[in-house]
Formats: structure tokens, sequence, C-alpha cells
């Protein structure tokens, strides 16, 4: 007998490129807890293997939304082809009792005001680090790739150490349905997309602080000389991105529905950065378009889908991603050489 066993966060393995064959041979399916009722229902339609599951310490969703097509076996023993399992939930008191758990409990407020909330905390947080990363680039010429790293170092620790390494989380279900609400198979949250693009064009190619950045991007010694405060750019350009992540991220977690985890994300720093070389940023600075980002974003995000519809081993598509990050970055510095 085949059993599989899910716990804590959805596998985009089986959820987003998900195939027939992938659970073929599975002869039940248990959740462990800490899961979409989404993502259950899903697994449940799309295999034929039953699909039990339990509470964890954090499916505050499930008493309002329970997933669609399965079977909850909390303080049961169910029988299956003569095996014997018991459905043990999680702990209540694990939930309040962390951390967070009494100094940050929200569950009194409204669902739109906790939206918002998260959203401005989002902002505010992702500002303040960026910001920080925005600092030492600014006053101490440091490399932008180094003060980030530190930054993401630094927040994965205080992440980590706060949710003790486990899952976290899990949102109310009406709130994806308020911002990213479902029309038809339209993923909605590209209508988010569209109005970053938007903002982001407009501040680069019509306000002067968008110009500015062009100019301290390619030589910041000229754009010194010439009157503008390079500190001040440099710190705009971070508080900018700052703003930007926190949009993003809860975007991300709306999305998502289902807990997560300070390891959610990983590698995704990677993406960001072969996109943008992929459309034409360069590492030297100066050089770079809003339409080449968005180009090169469309491409590596058709590249891993289709590696993906193509059967490629999820852990062979690092490699890939790789081959794609070393040769886009090498054409970018044979033309800054060739300039030299």
């Amino acid at each position: 007998m085949k059993i599989l066993l899910l716990a804590d966060e959805e596998s985009k393995y089986l959820w987003d490129y998900f195939d027939k064959s992938k659970v073929e041979g599975i002869d039940l399916i248990i959740s462990c807890g800490d899961l979409s009722p989404q993502y259950l229902s899903f697994l449940a339609t799309f295999s034929h293997a039953p699909v039990l599951y339990v509470h964890g310490n954090h499916d505050v969703c499930y008493k309002d939304t329970p997933p669609g097509g399965c079977e909850c076996i909390d303080d049961k023993l169910y029988v299956y082809k003569g095996v014997r399992i018991l459905g043990l939930g999680g702990s209540m008191e694990y939930k309040f009792g962390g951390v967070f758990g009494h100094i940050f409990d929200f569950s009194s407020m409204p669902v739109v005001g906790k939206a918002l909330f998260a959203l401005v905390a989002c902002i505010i947080l992702t500002t303040v680090f960026s910001s920080i990363a925005g600092f030492f680039m600014a006053k101490y010429k440091m490399h932008p790739f180094i003060s980030t790293m530190a930054n993401m170092l630094i927040i994965f620790g205080l992440v980590t150490y706060a949710t003790k390494g486990v899952s976290f989380g899990a949102i109310d279900s009406a709130i994806p349905n308020m911002f990213i609400p479902t029309i038809g198979n339209f993923p909605t949250i590209i209508i988010w997309a569209v109005v970053a693009i938007v903002v982001v064009w407009f501040i680069w190619n019509k306000t002067t602080f968008g110009k500015n950045l062009y100019a301290v991007g390619g030589n910041p010694e000229a754009a010194a000389v010439s009157g503008i405060s390079v500190f001040k750019v440099t710190l705009g350009a971070f508080i900018l991105a700052g703003i930007l992540y926190g949009f993003g991220s809860w975007l991300e977690c709306n999305r998502m529905v289902g807990s997560g985890s300070a390891a959610y994300g990983q590698g995704w720093d990677m993406d960001a950065i072969a996109a943008c070389v992929v459309g034409g940023v360069s590492f030297t600075g100066g050089i770079g378009k809003i339409s080449g980002v968005v180009t090169g974003v469309l491409i590596f995000t058709s590249l891993t889908y289709s590696l993906t519809i193509l059967g490629i081993d999820t852990n062979l598509q690092f490699i890939f991603e790789g081959i794609i990050i070393l040769a886009a970055v090498t054409l970018d510095c044979l033309k800054y050489v060739q300039k030299k």
C-alpha cells in the first residue's frame, strides 16, 4: 500500500504543475494539517485515492470552509484495507502559545480590517529592511547584492525564530476573494501586476526621480557633479523596492491561502535576478527598461512551465535556471568589457 502524507506547505509540484501520473498508484492521501482546503479538495478531485485530514495548529479556516471530497479523521480510528489509522489534530494551545501568540492576536478584527492591517504591516516591514540595505549601499558603497543578501539572512533568522521553524498562519478564506476574485479561469492577480507595471513605468519615465535613477545607475560620479544627491536617489530606489516587496508579499499570502513557513519563497531572489538580466537590465547599472523586465519575467516563467510540462524533474530545473543566469550575466559582462 502506498500512502502519500502531506503537511504544512502546498506542493507546487502537485498543485501548480499537476499531472495525474504523479498520483498514480497512490492508495491513500493523508493531510497532517496546516494545508489549504482548496489544495486538499483539488487532490480529492483529481486523484482516485481517498483524502483524509486532521486539523493542524493553524487550520482556523477549516471550520468555515472544510475541504470538499475529503474526510476528517480528528479523534477517530479510520480503517483502510485492514490498516488502522488514528487521527489526532493539532494543539490549539500551541497555536496561541508561541512567540507572537498572545501579543499579536487580531482575530477579533473585521475581515477587511485584518487584510488592510496586514498590507500596511507588510509594506512597513519590507520598506524598513529594504531601507537598511539601501543605507549601507548609499553610505558605505557596499555592493547591493551583499547588503540585500545580509538582510535576507537576518529576516530569515527572525522569522524562523519567531515561528520555531514550523508553518504559521492560514488566513481567513474570505480574504482572497475580496482582493483576488475568481473570474472564470482568469488569474485576476495579473491585474495587480499590470497596475504595478504602469506605476513603476510612470515613475521611471515621467518623473525627475526616475531620470535621476538612470543617471546615478550609469555614472554616480557624473550625477553627483551635476547636482544630483546620489545618497537620496539610491536610498529612494530601495524604499520604492521595499514598498513593492510589501505589496507583492501581501498578494502572495492572498494567493497562497494556506499556512506558510519561513522557508517559503526561497530561491525566488535568483529567479528575479535572472528575469531582470534576461530582460536587458545591466549589472553595471544605467541600462534597462520596464518593458525589458516584463519580457524577461514572461520568458523565465514560460521556460519554467515548459520544463514542467515536458516532465523535467523539479530539481533538474535548477540546473537550467543556473545556466540561464550564468549565460545572461556573462553576456552582460562582455558588453561592459567591450565598452571599456
